[in-house]
């Protein structure tokens, strides 16, 4: 039974993990648009991050401990909660410092590749299970 719960875990972990690159894509299409094409998809941008940006990583770290996972698992989840909060930083600490504002498309790009290496790792778990 405890098998099939850690089955179970380590596939929700890896729909999760996708689902987030998934997010942070579409984060990038909204940014993207909103500069070439018309600043309204700034609201999208803006909203989106309130839906997924914290709940899916606190998410993802209760599919890792439910499915048993090593401590890469820990350290993705942790590196993406980081990433995040420093998302949000940068973004509103842009009009009093535009320094820190230039390192918000930065972190993001951070932020994608520490979510599809995650992703990536959690498919090749669950898989290999």
């Amino acid at each position: 039974m405890k098998s099939k719960w850690r089955a179970a875990a380590r596939l929700l972990y890896a729909l999760l993990a996708v689902l987030l690159v998934l997010c942070i894509g579409l984060q990038f299409y909204w940014a993207g648009m909103a500069v070439f094409t018309e600043a309204s998809y700034w609201s999208q941008h803006v909203m989106f991050i309130h839906i997924f940006g914290f709940n899916l990583p606190v998410l993802l770290l209760l599919a890792a401990i439910g499915a048993g996972h090593a401590r890469w698992a820990y350290w993705h989840v942790l590196l993406i909660l980081l990433l995040t909060f420093l998302m949000y930083f940068s973004a509103n600490m842009s009009a009093s410092q535009s320094w820190v504002g230039a390192l918000h498309p930065v972190l993001g790009t951070l932020l994608l590749a520490a979510a599809a290496s995650n992703g990536y790792r959690a498919i090749k778990a669950c898989c290999s299970s």
